[in-house]
């Protein structure tokens, strides 16, 4: 988002010194992935600019860049498939060079969500990918691997993340998100599930996850479930969060998860969200040092 503020020319030479930078021999692999990302994010800030001086100058770079995710070094492919996410997110609409970039790495990520083994964790970064670039006709790609259960686990907890971003809701992807934030033996899918559930707002998914939630009797579950109600945002979703953080009784990997959702909540707009919760029902029900918490924020 900096990088925007930049002149094209001073991004533009960014860009390139980090291609270089990424093909130095003996560089590791992940300062090369790391190079490659950070090209994914001055693209991206140059294409959402009126510039293309990117993609006229550097058109067989940005072209390396998708190449490298697409048949590059297995290591190195998740990084790019991130940096082609975050190259198209927010691009403009119409623009020539943008949008053959965008159609190229969008097949790119597809072409590798799909033909990668089962058990390949770091496919994620693709479905990640194309949930940054908005890619809604990948959509139904996404929903199928979240559904095959015969896939990793963080590849489907990283589709429905990615399902969360493009923002299309509708019934059935509500049960399908609800089944997998039901699945106690997959931490990272759960909590993932949960999270898509509440950057959708599914109908009656928060008031569900708060009941398990509070309910729940393992650490783990239970912390996943929490980091997952930080994108829920509602002030009953708070009061779950700190009931649990406030037990001195409850696991530390709980209130841990319940300290990270919290400052997710509160952070945006800390008065009006406490402002919120004060008024929520279950307010004067709270134990006196929560409330004093409440009202000294």
């Amino acid at each position: 988002q900096r990088s925007a503020h930049l002149a094209p020319a001073v991004r533009l030479a960014a860009f390139g010194t980090l291609r270089k930078s990424a093909e130095v021999p003996g560089t590791p692999w992940l300062v090369r992935g790391l190079s490659q990302v950070a090209m994914g994010a001055i693209l991206g800030a140059d294409l959402r600019t009126d510039s293309d001086a990117i993609l006229k100058a550097e058109a067989k770079t940005a072209a390396w860049l998708q190449d490298q995710a697409l048949s590059g070094p297995r290591e190195g492919r998740p990084f790019c498939a991130l940096a082609m996410g975050l190259a198209s997110h927010g691009r403009r609409v119409g623009s020539f060079y943008a949008e053959g970039f965008h159609t190229r790495s969008e097949w790119i990520l597809r072409e590798r969500l799909q033909a990668g083994a089962r058990s390949d964790r770091m496919l994620g970064a693709f479905a990640i990918g194309l949930g940054l670039m908005q890619a809604h006709t990948a959509r139904d790609l996404l929903i199928e691997q979240l559904k095959e259960r015969a896939r990793h686990p963080m590849l489907r907890g990283h589709c429905a993340s990615a399902l969360g971003m493009l923002g299309q809701r509708d019934p059935e992807l509500g049960i399908v998100l609800l089944a997998c934030s039901r699945e106690r033996s997959q931490v990272f899918l759960h909590m993932e599930a949960a999270r898509a559930l509440g950057m959708l707002g599914v109908a009656g998914a928060s008031e569900k996850l708060q009941r398990r939630f509070v309910a729940e009797d393992k650490p783990s579950v239970a912390a996943g479930l929490g980091l997952g109600l930080a994108a829920h945002g509602s002030p009953a979703a708070a009061a779950a969060l700190l009931g649990r953080f406030s037990d001195p009784k409850e696991a530390i990997g709980v209130r841990v998860s319940c300290t990270l959702a919290l400052g997710v909540l509160l952070g945006s707009d800390p008065a009006q969200t406490v402002r919120r919760m004060t008024e929520h029902a279950n307010y004067t029900a709270l134990p006196a040092g929560m409330r004093r918490f409440l009202d000294s924020l």
